[in-house]
């Protein structure tokens, strides 16, 4: 599944790159919506479903979750101006988690979990409150 997710976030990077070189850079909803939906929502589930991991094979598997929600997060807040806060938050939020997850810190990790929750949340409330 990580890697289904590493592989859109790639194609989604590449695409970027190339819009960006035309100036052309245009996140639509349609877009936002899919990326929240194949990169955001898995990437931030694995990582609020860590429990306790064991093996480097774990760890990294949460690495990868935290380096996609952040960059992720980097390709729509270029689009709205609406949502950056709440964007920024969880930009902050799985940064933190990076941080613990590469120093293997557990405790660490779950209190950067809960720091990226509230944003998801009052995002969702506000944008998407069906959700």
């Amino acid at each position: 599944m990580m890697k289904k997710l590493l592989n859109s976030f790639i194609l989604l990077s590449m695409m970027q790159v190339g819009l960006a070189e035309q100036n052309a850079l245009q996140v639509n909803l349609t877009d936002i919506k899919e990326i929240m939906e194949f990169i955001i929502t898995p990437a931030s589930n694995t990582l609020w479903g860590v429990d306790e991991p064991s093996s480097d094979k774990e760890w990294r598997t949460l690495e990868e979750a935290a380096i996609a929600t952040i960059e992720a997060g980097k390709l729509i807040d270029r689009n709205n101006k609406d949502w950056q806060g709440h964007n920024k938050q969880m930009i902050d939020a799985a940064k933190s988690a990076l941080d613990a997850i590469l120093s293997r810190d557990l405790d660490k990790l779950y209190s950067a979990n809960d720091s990226l929750y509230p944003p998801c949340v009052s995002c969702h409330e506000a944008f998407h409150p069906n959700m």
